[in-house]
């Protein structure tokens, strides 16, 4: 997958009332992966692009800067292709709590393409189950614990 292609046009392509279309970057690519990191290394390297506060109040706050993050969501991305088998297209299901693993697991799937599926981490394993049904899901990501409400 291209991280980034410049697109052809820029336009309306059709405008009604009842059924707007606008095409902003036609034949374009881009990788929200490659927009929210790479684009940021040679400037930013440095700076804070991720301010984590856990759960609880005691834990240490994270400071994730551009440089980090890159090295992290590669790393994980370089898991999910080698050792899941996953490429572009594919789908997989996050059932994580909100932690500074999250939006880097979802950067990792778009760096490559791969479709992810976020349930909530309070839904119960079988609600869970029902999405990675639907969603036609073949690999899950979670974690075995993370505390939610101070408990």
């Amino acid at each position: 997958m291209p991280i980034f292609c410049p697109g052809t046009s820029i336009g309306i392509r059709h405008w009604t009332q009842a059924t707007p279309l606008l095409e902003v970057v036609v034949g374009g690519k881009i990788n929200a992966s490659y927009n929210c990191i790479d684009r940021h290394l040679a400037k930013n390297k440095n700076k804070t692009a991720i301010h984590f506060v856990p759960e609880l109040e005691d834990e240490k706050i994270e400071h994730i800067t551009y440089q980090e993050l890159y090295v992290r969501v590669n790393e994980f991305a370089a898991v999910l292709k080698d050792f899941c088998g996953l490429k572009a297209g594919d789908t997989v299901t996050l059932h994580m709590p909100m932690v500074a693993e999250l939006p880097i697991t979802m950067l990792a799937c778009a760096r490559l393409g791969i479709i992810h599926s976020q349930v909530f981490g309070g839904f119960s394993g079988k609600a869970c189950s029902e999405r990675i049904v639907d969603s036609e899901s073949r690999v899950l990501i979670t974690m075995d614990a993370y505390y939610r409400a101070g408990s």
